[in-house]
């Protein structure tokens, strides 16, 4: 049966209206996953959250509410997740996604009679590469993990990896490291929110790291990347944006981003280079010269994006 195979993890803080519809369509009676054991990470929200989950527990024998003293953050959170996994597989799901259960005996099926390592339930696309699939599966409701993948050191490299945004990378890099069994089902399961802005919650935050503050989703990417085996860190690599654009034209606009919304942060031009092969390190160093120029050439123009993103997280 499903639910003695897989459990639900959900992490949350602070956002009670989108929890509501998230369970509103986990416990539908249609819902496919309504009766699995589904426990709910609460970061030690204050808006109410707490409160509902509470009372939902008391409803439905099957779902637990475990609320931190502290909150911990977000990654960390993640990082929980993993550590208290009882069953064979695990989902990570987040508290403001939405879901299409249609053809979700496919999940099943998998799960029961393939055994996977890892099971692709969101994959954003079809024929995808391995670079293009590495990036669309950071969305972390989108992989169904085996908790076989969580051994000693995986959980080191998932606490350890915690500051660089991808926490549950670390189990999803052993699985292709292994060349464990990967199973992509053809359709999204789970439907990102674009509204989403979780990504940014350091730019509002005063007193955190600088590190932390000003690191570039990209430059976490590619430093998490470095746990790949070297042909596939290449791959992964060359084309670490997913998109049509070559490496050096990647890394031009990867700069003038980090320019505008980390404050030129020189950390996140140094970081990912141990991990390159030469000619990326050659080619990164060309981008970010070029990029140099382009930048004392248009001072102004950068000065005025750069003041305008301040604004909006309120870092002025």
């Amino acid at each position: 049966m499903l639910k003695n195979t897989l459990e639900i993890i959900l992490i949350t803080y602070n956002r009670k209206p989108n929890l509501e519809k998230t369970f509103k369509r986990l416990l539908a009676e249609d819902s496919p996953v309504k009766d699995l054991q589904i426990t709910v990470l609460d970061n030690c929200s204050t808006d109410g959250t707490s409160e509902y989950l509470s009372d939902l527990s008391k409803k439905y024998k099957n779902i637990k509410h475990i609320r931190h003293n502290r909150n911990i953050g977000g990654n960390a959170n993640i990082a929980r997740a993993f550590e208290i996994a009882t069953k064979p597989y695990l989902w990570i799901l987040a508290d403001d996604d939405d879901f299409d259960f249609t053809d979700f005996n496919q999940v099943q099926e998998a799960l029961l009679n393939e055994n996977p390592a890892l099971l692709i339930v969101a994959p954003r696309g079809q024929n995808l590469t391995l670079p293009e699939l590495l990036r669309n599966i950071t969305f972390l409701p989108s992989v169904i993990f085996s908790s076989a993948l969580l051994t000693e050191e995986t959980m080191l490299n998932i606490h350890i990896n915690i500051p660089n945004w991808y926490p549950h990378l670390p189990p999803i890099i052993k699985a292709f490291n292994e060349e464990g069994k990967i199973i992509t089902l053809k359709k999204d399961f789970v439907l990102i929110n674009p509204k989403s802005d979780s990504y940014n919650i350091f730019k509002k935050l005063r007193g955190v790291f600088p590190e932390a503050k000003n690191l570039f989703t990209h430059a976490a990417y590619l430093n998490t990347i470095s746990l790949l085996k070297p042909s596939l860190r290449k791959d992964a690599a060359e084309n670490f944006q997913a998109c049509k654009y070559g490496f050096f034209k990647q890394a031009f606009y990867y700069f003038k981003q980090n320019a505008v919304e980390n404050e030129n942060c020189l950390r996140n031009v140094i970081s990912p280079m141990p991990y390159f092969t030469f000619s990326q390190k050659l080619r990164w160093c060309l981008a970010y010269f070029v990029f140099c120029a382009d930048y004392i050439i248009r001072y102004r123009r950068f000065k005025k994006k750069i003041n305008s993103y301040k604004q909006k997280y309120k870092q002025i």
